[in-house]
């Protein structure tokens, strides 16, 4: 309990707090109105924005993946291709070459990961000696590949480095 103005109280002691805005002060009528005005405005603009900003991207994201929807559609797997490139079509956009070298790169990924899969099942203890075999063909298969596909990727990107450094 604390004494306020020789008077007892129980409400918590307030703090004050200064205002970079001191010189700035609304009549006390306008105060809630004009308050109330800005929020509304303010509110409005932002929503207005958003929206815009959301109608331009979702535009912009059509554009994009009705260009990999195109590219893949002449693939032997359609489906397998828009799935894998898709979720890269902002940074694509309508490049062949960016298409190309994401396409090369998800692949290049794909095959490190079969590539360490079969790599891990041919140490498998007790294979017969025919499972061994084959396990490692694919081992050797799938390293080739890792490497072609690796081989291609730095390809591309070093003819970019090379042409803008002419």
């Amino acid at each position: 309990m604390e004494l306020i103005g020789g008077k007892s109280s129980n409400r918590p002691k307030r703090l004050r707090t200064r205002s970079p805005f001191k010189s700035f002060t609304l009549p006390k009528e306008m105060k809630s109105s004009s308050l109330h005005q800005i929020s509304l405005a303010a509110l409005f603009t932002l929503l207005h924005c958003t929206t815009i900003m959301n109608s331009c991207l979702a535009n912009n994201t059509n554009n994009n993946t009705e260009y990999i929807t195109k590219s893949c559609a002449t693939m032997l797997y359609p489906q397998l291709c828009y799935k894998s490139l898709s979720k890269y079509a902002n940074k694509i956009q309508s490049s062949p070459k960016i298409l190309a070298i994401t396409a090369l790169s998800v692949s290049l990924f794909a095959a490190q990961s079969t590539s360490k899969l079969m790599s891990n099942l041919s140490k498998t203890p007790n294979l017969h000696s025919g499972e061994a075999a084959t396990l490692a063909d694919c081992v050797e298969v799938m390293g080739d590949s890792v490497d072609e596909l690796q081989r291609s990727v730095d390809e591309l990107t070093l003819r970019d480095i090379l042409i803008i450094g002419d």
